[in-house]
């Protein structure tokens, strides 16, 4: 999981949470009190520890104090969200870089990302195709255009990976939505970018 840190009432820079040299949460560490996990736009408190220390491009990583039970202290709303920080460049762009067999300038060089010290950005985009691909290995993308490119990207958000389990193969159109991309650990040499959050503007109030 991850997020932006707020101060002061005001977004800072990214945390994400871990509790294990894979970079993940447990379960049970990212449930409030009543067992109810948080979902994007809430306002969380939560008890951290140092960061984690790592030398490659996933410098956002911090240890969670699991001894903490997670707090709700509110929701954003869409207006809210649309004041958080945000980039309006291309993702990591690397011209070196070929695409997969499967995605659209989804990946970078492992070289190009241990020059680089971050690895999640929030973009905002006007429409949002997704994909739900049975095979062999069952996969869930997006594709989208964003600052004069074309991304097509594998979605790694919990809630999306649940609701593709009943949905059948097919193409499914999506409004204006703010996207959370992480840039994954290395594997065979690349770096991959992920959807790894979807806040659809359908699902906020105005505020």
């Amino acid at each position: 999981m991850a997020g932006l840190e707020i101060r002061n009432r005001r977004a800072h820079g990214w945390i994400r949470q871990v509790d294990s040299a894979d970079g993940t949460v447990a379960n049970y560490f990212r449930e409030y009190e009543n067992g109810k996990e948080p979902v994007l736009g809430d306002v969380v408190t939560m008890s951290l520890g140092q960061p984690e220390q790592r030398t490659d491009h996933q410098r956002e990583n911090r240890w969670l104090d699991t001894s903490f039970r997670w707090r709700r202290d509110g929701e954003l709303t869409w207006a809210q969200l649309r004041n958080l920080p945000m980039t309006d460049e291309r993702l990591w762009h690397d011209n070196m870089a070929t695409d997969s067999g499967f995605g659209l300038n989804n990946r970078v060089r492992l070289s190009f990302a241990q020059t680089m010290t971050t690895s999640l950005r929030l973009i905002w985009v006007s429409r949002l195709q997704i994909e739900v691909v049975r095979g062999r290995h069952d996969r869930l993308d997006g594709t989208f255009e964003f600052a004069d490119t074309r991304y097509r990207l594998s979605i790694t958000d919990p809630v999306y990976e649940l609701a593709a389990r009943d949905q059948r193969p097919g193409t499914y159109e999506l409004g204006e939505c703010l996207l959370t991309i992480s840039l994954g650990a290395p594997f065979a040499g690349f770096c991959y970018k992920l959807i790894a959050g979807i806040m659809e503007r359908s699902r906020f109030a105005d505020g």
